[in-house]
């Protein structure tokens, strides 16, 4: 099984990708409702892959921590 596309898991939440995305990004703020169905879907499709027999121990590709990491942008660039 393949992992689980931006595209699936908004339409599995009845949004738009670009609504998603935003949300993913730190763009627009969660809506309490939304977050915890989207860590459902995630949580869900994760738990699906490992019972399948792919047994990687990893989490969502899609982060919440707004695209940065340590302090860097996903861009490269240091913020400003």
């Amino acid at each position: 099984m393949s992992k689980q596309s931006m595209r699936q898991i908004a339409a599995e939440l009845e949004i738009s990708p670009a609504y998603l995305s935003y949300m993913l990004n730190g763009k627009r703020p969660w809506r309490k409702d939304l977050y915890q169905r989207y860590m459902g879907v995630v949580n869900t499709f994760v738990n699906r892959e490992a019972e399948d027999g792919n047994h990687k121990e990893e989490s969502s590709e899609l982060s919440t921590d707004g695209g940065t990491r340590r302090g860097v942008a996903q861009s490269g660039r240091a913020p400003a």
